[in-house]
C-alpha cells in the first residue's frame, strides 16, 4: 500500500469519526433533557443533573457544565441542539451564546455561532452582554477547596459588600466574603423544599472557561 493510499483512508476514518463524534453530542444532549425532565438522577442516588453527568457517566465538569447549560436553553431553542447534530455548530460555541440568545433573537445567533470563530464570537456576545467579558472559572486548590472566580458588575459588588457588613454586625465579628457566600447559599437552601444541589448553570463551582478537573 502506498503512501499516498495509507494517507486517503486515514483521511477518511477521520471524516467518519468527526461525523460520528458530531451526531454523538447532539444524542447526548437529547438524552440528558430527558434524564433532567424525568429527574433520572435521583434514581441513581444523585440530587442534581450536574452529579450525575461527572459520576454516572464519567465526563469532566467543564463538558457537564457545557452540556447541561446548552441542553436547558435547548429547550427555550430547539434549533440549538439540531445545528449541533449537524456539526453546523460546536457545543463550546452553543454554550458561549447560551446568556444571549432567546426565541425572538435566535436567527441571529445561531448564524453567529456556526459562522464566527471563539474569539469573533466572544467578542459580538460581550458587546450585548459585557458580564461575558468575566467568566466564571474554578479551579482546585486542594484536594477538598475551590478557588472561585466571578466578575459582578459594581453595584452588585457594593450589594454584596453590604451584605457582608450586615452579617458582620449580626456575629458580632468581622466575616469574609467566603463565608458571606456560604451563609447565603445555605439561606437559599433552606428557603426550598427539599435539599437539592446548587445545579450548573446556575452556582456550580464549575465553568468551561476553567472548571475543576
Amino acid at each position: 500500500m502506498s503512501n499516498t493510499t495509507l494517507a486517503h483512508q486515514i483521511h477518511i476514518r477521520a471524516l467518519e469519526l468527526s461525523a460520528t463524534y458530531k451526531k454523538t453530542e447532539g444524542d447526548l444532549l437529547e438524552v440528558l433533557e430527558q434524564v433532567d425532565r424525568h429527574r433520572i438522577y435521583l434514581k441513581h442516588g444523585h440530587s442534581c443533573l450536574f452529579l450525575y453527568v461527572v459520576r454516572e457517566l464519567g465526563l469532566s465538569e467543564s463538558v457537564a457544565y457545557n452540556l447541561i447549560t446548552v441542553c436547558r436553553k435547548a429547550r427555550e431553542v430547539p434549533e440549538l441542539r439540531a445545528l449541533i447534530g449537524q456539526g453546523a455548530i460546536t457545543l463550546s460555541n452553543a454554550r458561549k451564546i447560551a446568556p444571549v440568545i432567546t426565541v425572538q433573537n435566535k436567527a441571529l445567533w445561531l448564524e453567529k455561532a456556526a459562522s464566527l470563530s471563539q474569539r469573533a464570537l466572544e467578542k459580538e456576545i460581550i458587546k450585548v452582554r459585557p458580564q461575558e467579558a468575566t467568566p466564571e472559572g474554578a479551579s482546585y486548590v486542594t484536594e477538598d477547596r475551590v478557588r472561585l472566580e466571578v466578575g459582578l458588575f459594581e453595584t452588585d459588588m457594593l450589594n454584596l459588600r453590604r451584605v457582608q457588613d450586615l452579617l458582620s454586625q449580626a456575629k458580632g465579628k468581622s466575616v469574609t466574603l467566603e463565608e458571606v457566600i456560604v451563609h447565603m447559599t445555605g439561606d437559599h437552601k433552606e428557603r426550598k423544599t427539599g435539599k437539592t444541589c446548587s445545579d450548573t448553570g446556575e452556582s456550580s463551582p464549575s465553568s468551561a472557561a476553567a472548571g475543576p478537573g
